[in-house]
């Protein structure tokens, strides 16, 4: 492994930024306005917190809080509310945010009281743009941070075998790209607790000595905590499974280093910062209760929790925007396939201790939300959601691929890129069947996309796919790429036959 961060600036690294901010960017230009999850809210948000509104103020109703907003900038929820949760409405019945105005507005947000720091990133664009341009913009802004975020996993990580390359591309769910291409901090969350995993892995074994990566390090770590309020929990479980999977020994003559200590005393006024902001701001803020009416004891909650696994992990390889958009039935059904398989061959070929890392956090995905719940079910209802639980499942795929012992270069890299292609085909399939709903409905045949009363992207439905497919071909280029560098490596060190490079 390179040190001093030559290999993150590498021409291979940069171009899987740039695809990878070509399929989200796609996205962003394709979904109608605040259809994102939540997106109206945390859009009102980050045009808030730019211009010095950090927590608004309250209002009659828990969890919701006020801003004051120009009204062509704010007013998000009466362009939403018509298509928001009917999936057979196209989104051609949203009034345009332009007509608006620019009056003062006040505007209502479930997300006011949150940290700052992640709206302070994404909420410029505000200031120079107003109505539809304004949204468009906060997104291509996500986009560039996330795809940035998951271009530090697949470029830092190492990967010893074609099985841990498949690895990571199968944490990237549907889900987890589309949300790079809305306003919504959970895509950076998911994306930023696997690079901080590969982060801590690649300082661990650097042993400090690439001062690139530990910067990145505590960049990532910084951002990470700041974004939600169980993302400190998430950062402590990233860098906590690095430290595991490396060693205690290695660890722990890393962190006497007197650059890490420097930094991560940086990271630790970051991080009191985001848990003071929770304790005093974000908790005492409350949250919007679940619409629906049930309100179980702990032990109910918990085993409710559990028992809604299934349907979280469906939401977690892709149900779209406000649980009305969803993707064919074969993309869950082969993506839970290679999900529970690349677990399954993680566990096979790898130590004993990394089995139990990766089981661990495995657990911790299954059991985490059903104790959060248990705690806060009887006042707030069921309020968990697949992709809050995305994270443990984007951490669990990177320990595996980085834990595998025993290598896989068995397969020649035309499988690999065979296998590489059908997930990308998911992607596309699924990107397709979303604009089929916000253009035609979910229920409507597809040539009605092509009906004069169709809804259409700002920049025009052939031109996001072509952006999409242009960056989704581009990665499995690059997939293929890498793999060929992995096998070369394998075939140059350990003997294996040459033509798996075929």
């Amino acid at each position: 492994m390179n040190v001093g961060g030559r290999r993150i600036l590498s021409p291979l690294a940069l171009a899987t930024w740039l695809a990878l901010f070509l399929v989200m960017a796609a996205w962003a230009l394709s979904m109608p306005v605040g259809s994102g999850p939540d997106e109206s809210g945390h859009i009102m948000k980050a045009a808030a917190t730019v211009r010095g509104q950090f927590t608004g103020t309250p209002t009659d109703t828990e969890g919701i809080r006020a801003f004051v907003l120009p009204a062509n900038v704010g007013a998000l929820d009466r362009v939403v509310d018509c298509f928001a949760g009917k999936p057979n409405q196209t989104a051609a019945c949203a009034p345009s945010l332009g007509d608006a105005g620019s009056d003062p507005a006040t505007v209502l947000s479930g997300v006011a009281a949150y940290n700052p720091v992640y709206y302070a990133l994404v909420g410029w664009p505000s200031l120079l743009w107003s109505g539809t341009a304004m949204v468009l913009m906060m997104r291509l802004v996500n986009a560039v941070l996330v795809s940035l975020l998951w271009s530090i996993v697949f470029v830092t990580l190492p990967g010893r075998s074609l099985g841990s390359l498949f690895l990571l591309a199968a944490s990237a769910t549907p889900l987890a790209v589309y949300l790079g291409g809305v306003v919504n901090p959970s895509g950076a969350e998911i994306a930023a607790t696997a690079a901080a995993f590969a982060l801590s892995v690649t300082v661990i074994r650097q042993r400090a000595r690439g001062r690139l990566w530990l910067v990145l390090l505590i960049v990532v770590l910084a951002l990470l905590v700041s974004l939600r309020s169980v993302s400190p929990v998430l950062a402590l479980c990233a860098v906590g499974a690095a430290a595991a999977v490396c060693g205690a020994r290695s660890f722990w003559s890393t962190l006497v280093r007197r650059r890490v200590l420097v930094g991560f005393l940086v990271l630790a006024a970051v991080g009191l910062f985001a848990v003071v902001w929770i304790l005093a701001v974000s908790g005492p803020a409350g949250y919007i209760p679940s619409a629906g009416t049930e309100r179980p004891g702990k032990l109910a909650a918990f085993f409710g929790t559990l028992e809604q696994f299934p349907d979280y992990f469906q939401q977690m390889i892709g149900v779209l925007g406000w649980f009305d958009t969803w993707l064919p039935d074969y993309v869950y059904l082969v993506w839970t396939a290679v999900v529970a398989g690349g677990i399954l061959l993680s566990l096979a070929l790898s130590s004993a201790r990394a089995a139990a890392i990766i089981l661990a956090v495995v657990a911790l995905g299954i059991l985490f939300p059903a104790v959060l719940q248990a705690a806060t079910a009887s006042e707030f209802g069921y309020i968990w959601q697949g992709r809050y639980s995305l994270p443990f499942l984007a951490l669990a795929l990177a320990v595996g691929a980085f834990a595998i012992r025993r290598q896989t270069a068995g397969v020649a890299v035309w499988r690999f890129a065979v296998g590489i292609f059908v997930l990308i085909a998911l992607q596309i399939a699924g990107f397709v069947e979303a604009l089929k709903r916000f253009a035609a409905g979910a229920g409507a045949p597809w040539e009605a996309m092509g009906s004069a009363y169709a809804w259409r992207p700002a920049v025009g439905v052939e031109a996001t796919v072509i952006l999409f497919v242009v960056g989704a071909i581009l990665l499995v280029l690059l997939a293929v790429a890498r793999a060929r560098q992995v096998v070369t490596s394998l075939v140059a060190r350990r003997g294996y036959d040459p033509s798996l490079l075929g």
